[in-house]
């Protein structure tokens, strides 16, 4: 992320009354995630969830905890849900889970409700499974 995007969350975090669940989906090395948490007003606020699948180097999850650690923000206090997202999703979906949460490609996002139609159209989701595909075998 830059660094007028990370500037942004935080100040959303700060001064916002999120009182949902915060969610971040991919986490590189947690230096984000690090931030976001040391920006919550007090130690009960709500949890953090990190949605990854842990695959972008090998022994991803020690690397986020050290780097937890460092920063002075206990790993155990994280939720890390592994797995591919659209699982990870709809797990979160059928147990009721909702969270809340613009610089650059930043989007932040708080649902404050039940919508009436699907938020995704459903030529949204064939092109995004179209492009997985492709991506997945560019690797």
């Amino acid at each position: 992320m830059q660094p007028d995007e990370i500037d942004c969350l935080i100040r959303l975090i700060a001064s916002e009354d999120l009182p949902g669940k915060h969610l971040e989906v991919g986490t590189a090395r947690g230096i984000t995630l690090c931030a976001m948490v040391q920006a919550l007003r007090s130690p009960h606020d709500p949890a953090f969830v990190v949605v990854d699948n842990m695959r972008y180097f090998p022994d991803q999850i020690r690397l986020i905890r050290d780097n937890l650690e460092r920063f002075g923000v206990d790993p155990d206090s994280i939720e890390f849900r592994i797995g591919d997202s659209r699982k990870v999703f709809r797990k979160a979906q059928e147990a009721g889970d909702s969270f809340d949460a613009q610089a650059g490609s930043l989007l932040a996002l708080r649902k404050r409700g039940e919508s009436a139609t699907p938020e995704v159209p459903v030529i949204d989701r064939l092109w995004a499974m179209m492009w997985s595909i492709v991506l997945r075998f560019r690797k």
